[in-house]
This record gives C-alpha cells, sequence and structure tokens, in this order.
C-alpha cells in the first residue's frame, strides 16, 4: 500500500513537471550535465526531454531548471516557468525543492541558486525581471552574493550545494 502511494507521488510529481516543460531542445551543455549526474548515480525523471527535470538521490527529489549562458556571464529564465514551478502544491508545501542551475561555459560548473534565493537575489537587486518577463540573471552580480547563489567546479559540488547529496 505504502509503495503505491509513492509511486501514485512519484507520478503526480512527473505529471506536475511535465506541465512545467515548455517544448524546447535541450541545449549541448544541459545534456553533458544531465548525463554527467546520471554517471554521478542522479535518477532524472522528464518529459518530454528538455532542460527542466526533476533530480533525486534517494532522499527529496529537486525540481531543476538547467541553463547554459547566451552570452557569457548571462542567463535568462522565462517567468511564466518560475511561476508555473512555484505554483505548484508539491513546491508550496515543501515536499520538493527546486532551484536553477546556471552552467557556465561547461557542464560541470556554475551556479546553483535554490528557488527561494532567486527571490531573494531579486529583493536585493541582484537578479532583474526584464521587459520581455525573464528574470536576468549576470555572473558579476551573483558574484557578490556567493551565499545566495553558490559556485560549484564539480558534479559532486553541485550534488553537495543543490541538497541531491548530504555534505
Amino acid at each position: 500500500m505504502e509503495n503505491q502511494e509513492e509511486n501514485k507521488g512519484l507520478s503526480d510529481l512527473l505529471k506536475a513537471v511535465s506541465e512545467v516543460c515548455e517544448l524546447s531542445s535541450d541545449k549541448d551543455l544541459v545534456r553533458k550535465f544531465k548525463r554527467a549526474l546520471v554517471e554521478a548515480g542522479v535518477e532524472i525523471k522528464e518529459y518530454p526531454p528538455a532542460k527542466y527535470f526533476v533530480a533525486g538521490m534517494g532522499g527529496d527529489p529537486v525540481i531543476v531548471l538547467a541553463h547554459e549562458s547566451t552570452e557569457i556571464g548571462w542567463w535568462g529564465i522565462l517567468k511564466d516557468i518560475i511561476d508555473r514551478v512555484t505554483d505548484l502544491e508539491i513546491v508550496k508545501t515543501n515536499k520538493v525543492g527546486w532551484g536553477a542551475a546556471l552552467l557556465d561555459k561547461d557542464y560541470k560548473r556554475g551556479y546553483w541558486i535554490s528557488g527561494e534565493n532567486i527571490f531573494a537575489l531579486k529583493t536585493l537587486c541582484l537578479v532583474s525581471l526584464g521587459k520581455e518577463a525573464q528574470y536576468h540573471f549576470k555572473h558579476e552580480n551573483l558574484r557578490k552574493k556567493p551565499g545566495l547563489a553558490p559556485y560549484f567546479y564539480s558534479i559532486e559540488e553541485f550534488l553537495s550545494v543543490s541538497g541531491l547529496k548530504s555534505k
């Protein structure tokens, strides 16, 4: 009975994530990042394959919004995507964490910004919301608050800062 409830919970989570996913092809760095996570023992659930996915290592899963820099040191995430994630009941009730993995020139390097820290950085005016309804993240601003936007240099560090793997 308990196993059925867990399977239903996972099924509900996958359905919720599929609603969040935009139909977009995953970028090369994002694809390499996901492959490296799987090689490190992370289970990834996604539908359809995209840059937004659920990751887990036996503990609580995390919704990851993975992005590679479109310009050196700049990332953009549509407000609609963040709104959809924050509107999920499983996120509202803190059953699932979420955040953005901003990949920086290499699939093993970048920033991890938990969902709550995205809004803290916005409050500090270090993340802006552009006219095109896109959150703008800039390297020089993220470097000002490493506690809110820790930089990772390896997949192992990502697993630690994202909470997927206990320290």
